[in-house]
């Protein structure tokens, strides 16, 4: 395409200035060269006259065109999120963002309080009933001993008048009846009748608190087993409050509640694990049809291009603002270049016209009967209705109306570019800095473990923010025991034993059952004494593991501490994180954050965190969230939270300073701004081919303050022209 370009001189001579637009992506402008080049090394500034403006052509010429939509992607890994199977109340976090799981393994743990007091109620009953067994068991035992021992009296008896003979039984009872008849005091009936009667009346007796004992001790086992079998329903009630997850990777995202007991409905997502081992990209949101209708789509990061394929969205996703509504791809990386933090733009070309006849936009005009041009013919203008196709940039598709070669009238300013650069490759990043504060996601109460006899605080060993290792003394304690319920259970023990004896005695095969239940009895008895025993030993009360003292009990020497009553709270070190607002969701797991802080003595440092949430772009609405979670070092942890003594808070307020680089772009060519025109987001530079000034169209990336970062169009050691 020729623009001609007519104005005077001084002298008043006409001259002509040929700028040719040419080729498939660029026009040339048959102008002198850019001046020379501008590096880092030399700053030499060749200037070029100045080119005026006045009435123009340009030339119809074939060149390629194409439309095309840049989405701005985030890679992250394969999300999985998880909630509980049924309405619950809060307890715990089993496992935080950025801890590796397994398959199988608990990720938030829901409140047991209501099961631990069924359970203990439960265990209660259940020994008061075996208790009650015992003493009713002594009882009929009691009775059985005094049952067999008549028995074998009125048995020894027996066996003598079996011994007799005819003539001797029948003197006796002679004898006796004598007496009967003279109304001699008689104590029982001795006659041989009378005797076998009151030992068959003992066998009878005997058996009878044998049965007794039989049905007693199958109710026993019946009742006890249906005590074991409501203890392990509430056991298995347990399962329901624990959720896992089903897949291998990283927590990287929890329902941030810190309200233990706090109710929590089974649709509400409590925890996220990432599959690292499956990345996909976050894009902005594009309608499925516009990928499936585009005639190219691909991705690229760092300086790459890569396949991509559009995942569909699931059936029971829904789009509740297009503001935060998000799309997914997945990226062919066999080498395994790309890595979860990764920026990624998708780059979807919609459409495409090669060797297509095209004009500036400023030739084209439009009225009531559709767009024209004026085709320049001579000294005349005519003009002429034309159909157009696809709009890029500069530059109109002309279907028909107009013939390759035409010239046509156009109003364009030529710019004056005075200096060149070579282009290179660099890195391009965008800052991010936000106010930071540490967050304890799981903190444990340090509790009064002493549940028999009376604890009385000695001194508070721990201050607030103190760092602390297992073991560590937090209080220092003495216990009154409970001396008459020591001694009481040890009696109930010594019986139980004597019990066993007597029953192991009587036969151990015989009495199988009565002296399984007595070793159970008498186990558990054992073990209740053994902790009262222990508690009274208590002095100290210790630190569960290694982690920071986030909040101290107010006591005094002499308070009491009921049982499980809290002295401190605090949380491990694995559980302590930066965190801060990134309502954008920019940074995500595999980023990097510099944190800048002082500790309590006002020295200044800077830690580099490890980002381990993922981005809410990755996330349902629901769990989503407008924090970012950064993990440092054990040594930043402890001298931050040093630096936080004298606040308080869940936030703790002593705040540090966040900054970090999102939609990094390493190994891309980099071109300056200031030679960069943009027309319709499309972007042109101006490069020397053969002496000549040629527009190039190239396909941007992005930018930072001084650069844009090149996907495709232009390539490293290009010559553009500057300003």
């Amino acid at each position: 395409m020729m623009i001609k370009k007519m104005f005077r001189t001084a002298s008043g001579t006409l001259l002509a200035i040929s700028i040719i637009l040419t080729s498939t992506v660029f026009f040339s402008v048959t102008l002198t060269g850019c001046g020379k080049e501008e590096n880092a090394i030399a700053e030499s500034v060749e200037l070029v006259d100045p080119v005026g403006s006045a009435e123009t052509y340009a030339v119809a010429e074939r060149r390629d065109l194409k439309t095309v939509t840049l989405l701005n992607g985030k890679v992250v890994p394969k999300v999985y999120e998880y909630n509980f199977s049924s309405n619950q109340n809060f307890s715990s976090y089993i496992n935080l963002p950025g801890m590796p799981v397994s398959k199988n393994d608990g990720l938030v743990k829901a409140s047991t309080e209501k099961l631990d007091d069924q359970t203990k109620a439960v265990k209660e009953e259940m020994n008061d009933f075996m208790d009650l067994y015992n003493a009713d068991m002594e009882e009929l035992n009691e009775s059985l001993a005094a049952a067999k021992a008549k028995e074998a009296h009125w048995q020894e008896i027996v066996e003598r008048l079996d011994g007799m003979t005819q003539a001797e039984l029948d003197a006796y009872n002679e004898s006796f009846y004598k007496a009967v008849e003279a109304k001699q005091p008689v104590t029982a009936d001795w006659s041989e009748n009378g005797i076998r009667k009151e030992y068959i009346g003992a066998v009878s007796s005997r058996e009878r608190i044998e049965q007794n004992i039989k049905e007693r001790t199958e109710n026993y086992e019946l009742d006890l087993a249906h005590y074991k079998t409501r203890l392990k329903r509430i056991d298995k009630k347990r399962e329901d409050v624990v959720v896992s997850t089903k897949v291998d990777g990283k927590v990287v995202a929890i329902h941030y509640t810190q309200e233990n007991n706090e109710w929590i409905s089974k649709e509400t997502p409590v925890a996220a694990v990432g599959d690292f081992n499956s990345l996909e990209v976050k894009t902005d949101y594009v309608v499925s049809s516009d990928v499936k209708k585009a005639l190219e789509v691909y991705g690229f990061a760092n300086g790459k291009r890569y396949e991509v394929e559009f995942v569909e969205p699931e059936p029971n996703e829904t789009i509740s603002s297009m503001a935060d509504a998000r799309s997914t791809f997945k990226v062919s990386d066999p080498e395994g270049n790309i890595k979860a933090g990764d920026y990624l733009v998708v780059v979807i070309v919609s459409k495409e016209s090669k060797d297509a006849i095209a004009i500036p936009n400023e030739a084209l005009n439009k009225d009531d009967e559709g767009p024209f041009v004026y085709v320049l013919e001579g000294d005349s203008k005519i003009k002429r209705q034309v159909k157009t196709g696809i709009k890029s940039g500069m530059y109109t598709e002309i279907l028909s109306g107009l013939n390759e070669g035409e010239k046509v009238s156009a109003d364009i300013k030529a710019e004056n570019k005075n200096k060149t650069k070579v282009l290179e490759k660099g890195k391009v990043a965008t800052g991010f800095s936000a106010n930071g504060y540490l967050f304890y996601s799981n903190v444990q109460i340090i509790e009064n473990p002493v549940e028999y006899g009376t604890v009385y605080v000695k001194e508070i060993n721990v201050k607030q923010n103190e760092r602390v290792e297992k073991g560590q003394i937090v209080a220092t304690v003495w216990v009154t025991p409970d001396d008459i319920a020591i001694r009481r259970k040890e009696r109930t023990l010594l019986r139980a034993n004597e019990d066993l004896n007597e029953l192991i005695k009587d036969g151990e095969e015989n009495n199988k059952r009565a002296i399984k239940n007595k070793r159970d009895y008498i186990s558990e008895l054992t073990k209740q004494i053994n902790e009262m025993k222990a508690d009274a030993a208590t002095t100290t009360i210790t630190a569960p593991f290694d982690g920071i003292i986030t909040d101290v009990g107010r006591f005094e020497e002499g308070d009491i501490l009921l049982a499980d009553y809290g002295i401190a709270t605090i949380s491990s070190e694995d559980n302590c994180y930066v965190v801060f607002e990134d309502k954008a969701g920019q940074l995500t797991c595999g980023n990097v954050a510099n944190i800048s802080y002082k500790d309590d003595s006002g020295k200044e440092y800077t830690a580099e965190g490890e980002v381990v949430t993922v981005s809410k772009w990755a996330l349902s609405e629901r769990l989503s969230s407008d924090y970012t979670l950064v993990r440092v070092s054990s040594e930043d942890l402890e001298r931050m939270a040093s630096a936080n003594r004298g606040y308080d808070g869940f936030w703790r307020r002593m705040s540090f300073s966040i900054n970090a680089e999102v939609r990094t772009v390493s190994d891309v060519v980099l071109v300056p701004k200031s030679a960069v025109t943009t027309v319709d987001s499309v972007t042109y530079v101006t490069v020397e081919e053969n002496g000549k000034k040629v527009q190039k169209s190239f396909i941007a990336g992005g930018s930072d303050s001084t650069n844009y970062w090149v996907i495709e169009g232009l390539s490293e050691g290009t010559k553009i022209c500057l300003e």
